[in-house]
């Protein structure tokens, strides 16, 4: 089988599984955040990681909460654990950076790896406050990523739930 189609047949499951966002805003208690979904998007929750992607398809989102964000040497120590266990050959292409974002603050770094026989580009931002934080790590075909306004719109409205 070959690596795109192993790809799409990853991203038709997620369509097949998860259903289209009927709120616009979305909250992940465990990590204390919540964000705005595009509309039309869908949402799939398995434990506590909380996948978003277009019904297109193309690209993913997955939310996962982080334990005790307190500095950014953690929150970079938890993502970089996440990003081996979720993809192989784990590289990172764009190092980490401090961001600051609706009073959170964290770290921003990307890169490419294998999952599923595919190689993927992947992007993650970890932000945290008060104890509890989220990883947003997205994950696309090469050159996927970059410019998606409804994906960027989405990153930049995570916040702290009010």
């Amino acid at each position: 089988m070959s690596l795109r189609i192993r790809y799409a047949a990853t991203v038709l499951a997620l369509l097949l599984c998860a259903s289209p966002a009927r709120a616009e805003w979305q909250t992940h208690r465990r990590a204390n955040v919540q964000f705005n979904v595009p509309t039309g998007w869908l949402m799939r929750a398995r434990g506590p990681v909380l996948t978003v992607a277009p019904q297109t398809g193309g690209l993913g989102v997955e939310f996962v909460a982080l334990t005790n964000p307190s500095t950014n040497a953690i929150i970079e120590r938890q993502l970089m654990g996440y990003l081996r266990g979720s993809f192989q050959a784990v590289r990172v292409t764009q190092p980490v950076r401090p961001i600051t974002q609706n009073g959170l603050a964290g770290v921003a770094l990307r890169g490419v790896g294998m999952r599923n026989g595919q190689l993927l580009e992947w992007f993650a931002l970890a932000i945290g406050a008060d104890g509890r934080g989220v990883a947003a790590i997205g994950f696309a075909l090469p050159g996927q990523i970059t410019g998606n306004a409804a994906l960027i719109t989405m990153l930049n409205s995570i916040q702290p739930i009010r």
